[in-house]
């Protein structure tokens, strides 16, 4: 699958790229940047298993029986480093009512306070159970990044091409797909029969051939 993270980041539709193709038990994330993007660009990934070895392009861990390999096909000239995620922060928020969770008293000089970064749900302290941070700052110039997730690897194999993002979008024309519309039951007890198929735009990719079938779907 393709996303279009542009907004996210105040850019022109289709400035950053980002896909994910899964073939087995495979996995690459590609992200392309266009000209309108600049100044310094890092990819991160936060993981609490064990670093074995972090050396130029390629990383390995371990969790438990667990191994799992991180490489970086293109380019060539990226690197791995491996550290911790900066210590928790506060800082002031405008309009409270504009958060999600709980309801926050309405008030002048209100900080948020992000959570502590431990690997447990109920942030209690978690023991040797780590959280790190793999990054990798984009060489200058640089408009693709493509980086392989080998899960029970013991090298760097990697047998998927990288071609651009628009030749995934581009090897199948778009179709649309139905489905059928759940039953739900309304506010006063009675079960909704409303199941007739509904159609929905979607698309698909393809990538090594027919081993990648995107479907997206539009509200």
């Amino acid at each position: 699958m393709v996303f279009d993270l542009s907004a996210a980041y105040g850019k022109p539709p289709g400035s950053i790229r980002r896909g994910a193709a899964l073939i087995g038990r495979q996995m690459l994330i590609q992200d392309e940047i266009g000209p309108e993007v600049s100044g310094t660009i890092e990819w991160l990934s936060h993981t609490t298993a064990e670093p074995v070895s972090v050396a130029g392009s390629v990383a390995r861990f371990r969790s438990g029986a667990d191994r799992f390999v991180v490489r970086i096909v293109e380019p060539v000239s990226a690197r791995f480093d491996l550290g911790f995620p900066p210590e928790p922060r506060s800082f002031p928020i405008a309009d409270v009512r504009q958060l999600h969770g709980r309801p926050v008293s309405v008030g002048n000089n209100c900080h948020v306070s992000e959570l502590p970064r431990r690997a447990d749900a109920c942030c209690e302290p978690s023991g040797d159970a780590l959280v790190r941070r793999l990054q990798i700052t984009w060489p200058k110039g640089i408009r693709r990044l493509s980086v392989a997730l080998l899960p029970d690897c013991d090298d760097d194999e990697f047998a998927m091409p990288v071609v651009p993002l628009a030749e995934w979008l581009a090897t199948r024309p778009p179709w649309l797909t139905g489905y059928r519309r759940p039953r739900y039951w309304t506010g006063d007890g009675r079960q909704d029969e409303r199941t007739a198929p509904m159609q929905m735009p979607a698309f698909s990719a393809g990538l090594v051939r027919d081993h990648l079938v995107q479907r997206n779907g539009y509200a």
